[in-house]
This record gives structure tokens, sequence and C-alpha cells, in this order.
């Protein structure tokens, strides 16, 4: 017996039955697949963009050949330089060629690098050398910048050295630097030494300095001192230092001083300084003792 046959409507409604299983099926295994795909778009977006912002640091590359240098290097730089065996190295590169006009110059900035960590093993060495001259221009260097950082010791060593001229001259370098520091101190120091050559160049240290920034202060000080055979010389760096400044002040001053050597050191030492500022307004005799507003005479 024959089947039927199927009705059309019913084979179109089998076939669109079909077709939405179909696609139904497909749907549901590709969008499995294929959702991950925007997800790694957007990675490989985020991980070719260009950073931005504030946050983000660069390295910053050095030219070949270039290398950084760190802040603790350039630290360690520093120490090395001012060491003792850096700064007695100097001393012995510029003692090869004393021959120089610029070696006294090299000898005083070494003299600043000096510190209280150092300056011991420095003063050792210049002990060592044996030219005389060398030698005391060293001693009285650093021995002066050793005063300013610690004038005691500073003296205290200088005190070590033999009796003699080198001596003397240390003890006078050592109060150079003290009154540097402490005016005060250094002065009251000096006062107590004993009558010798070492106490007149340590007291010309001190007038001359008191000088530098006040000759009256400086001429006060030093008239009331008691009388010395080296008094006559303490006058000279007083009223030269006026003369600079003041030329006329300094030279009535002068003329106020009681009669003899002082009173003549002191004309004479202004009369030479003037001459030299202005031969024109300078006195021609500076051993008279009528003064004008702008000549000695």
């Amino acid at each position: 017996m024959n089947a039927s046959p199927v009705p059309l409507t019913t084979r179109i409604a089998l076939g669109v039955a079909l077709l939405l299983v179909a696609l139904a099926f497909v749907l549901k295994f590709s969008g499995k697949s294929s959702a991950p795909v925007p997800e790694v778009a957007s990675i490989a977006q985020t991980q070719a963009a260009p950073p931005s912002g504030p946050s983000v640091s660069q390295e910053v590359v050095k030219p070949h050949g270039q290398p950084a240098i760190s802040q603790s290097s350039r630290d360690d730089t520093a120490v090395s330089e001012t060491s003792s065996d850096a700064i007695i190295s100097k001393i012995k590169t510029a003692l090869a060629r004393s021959g120089s006009r610029h070696t006294y110059t090299t000898f005083t900035k070494l003299a600043e690098m000096v510190d209280a960590k150092n300056v011991r093993e420095v003063m050792a060495y210049v002990q060592t050398l044996t030219k005389a001259q060398e030698k005391s221009m060293l001693t009285s260097l650093f021995l002066g910048r050793w005063a300013e950082l610690e004038p005691e010791a500073a003296m205290a060593y200088a005190q070590t050295i033999p009796p003699g001229s080198a001596r003397d001259w240390a003890i006078t370098s050592a109060v150079g630097g003290w009154v540097e520091r402490d005016p005060a101190a250094g002065t009251a120091w000096v006062q107590r030494l004993s009558a010798g050559p070492a106490r007149d160049q340590a007291m010309q240290t001190i007038v001359s300095a008191l000088a530098e920034n006040d000759p009256q202060t400086a001429l006060t000080f030093l008239q009331s001192q008691p009388a010395s055979r080296n008094r006559q010389n303490l006058y000279w760096p007083i009223f030269s230092r006026w003369a600079t400044t003041d030329p006329s002040g300094a030279a009535e001053r002068a003329l106020q001083l009681p009669a003899g050597n002082n009173r003549d050191a002191a004309i004479q030492v202004v009369g030479s300084s003037w001459a030299n500022q202005d031969p024109e307004a300078a006195p021609c005799r500076p051993d008279k003792v009528a003064i004008t507003r702008s000549k000695l005479f």
C-alpha cells in the first residue's frame, strides 16, 4: 500500500523547524568560542598603548661611554681628595716644582683643605722635610689653619717645637689663626707670654689683625700694653692700614701721639702710604707738625 504524500505545509513547517534547530546549535557553540576574542583584543591594545600620566617613570638612558655617577660616589671622591694621603701627595708634587711662582698659592689652597681629622698626619709629614725654608713655611701655613679649627690644640703643638726661631714663628702662626676665630681668647693667651721674641711676634700678629678691622681699636689696645723694645714696630701696621682708608685722619692721629720714636714712626708710615696713593696731596715733609685738611707738612 502506497504512503500518502506529506502535505506541503507540513514539509515547510518541518524545514523551518530543522532550520531553527540548526541555527540555535550554531549560535550556542559559536558564542562560547568567540566570547574571549574582544577581551584578548582589549589586552593587546592595552599593551600596545604608549604610557601616559605623571605616575609613569621613564628610565634615562646614559650616552655610551658615560656611566651614571651616584651621589655616594661624588661624596666618596670629595672625601678622598681631602684625605691626609691626598693632601700629602699634592704637597710633594708642589715641592717638586718649588721654583714656580704659583707654588705658594698652591700651598695656601692646600692649607684650606686641612681639617681636624687630617691635620695631624699632614703636620707629621711636614716635620720630616729636610729643607728648613720649606718646612718653616708649611708649618706656619698649616698651623695657622689648625688654629682656626682647634686653637688650643694647635698652640700646644707649636710649643712642642724645639726652642728657636722656628718655634717662635710657629707660635705666631697659631696666634694668627686663633685671633681669626676668637680675638679675645687669642689676645689673652699672648698677654700671658713672657717677654721675648715669641711674645713680640705674636703681639704684632694681634695688632695687625685688629688694625685690619679697626685701626683706632688697634691703637687703643697697643697703648694699653706695657712698654717694650719692639713697640715702635707695632705702630706700622696700625697707621699703614689707617692711611689706606683715611690718610688725613691717620695723619691727624699720628700728630697727637707723644713726641718720640713711636710718633715719628707713625708719621713716617702715614707719609709714605699717602704718597703712594696721591703724590699731589701727600706731604713732602712728613716730619713737620702742621696739618691741613688735605696735606701733612
